[in-house]
């Protein structure tokens, strides 16, 4: 997130997880992807140059 903010791009990491929110127990799935997934966001001032970098970026800063 913080590379990608850095290059002027936007990008969010509000996909959280609704553990305990929508219903009791343990959601290990929800979890993890709220900790590693990121939103993308498409509109009429993101083109395929920004496209390019933002994947540019999220290759060069992923761990794993």
């Amino acid at each position: 997130m913080k590379a990608i903010l850095e290059a002027g791009l936007f990008a969010s990491s509000h996909y959280v997880s609704l553990t305990g929110i929508m219903a009791e127990g343990l959601a290990p799935h929800a979890d993890t992807l709220a900790a590693e997934v990121i939103n993308l966001f498409n509109d009429h001032h993101f083109d395929a140059d920004k496209a390019a970098q933002i994947c540019d970026l999220i290759l060069e800063n992923h761990e794993g």
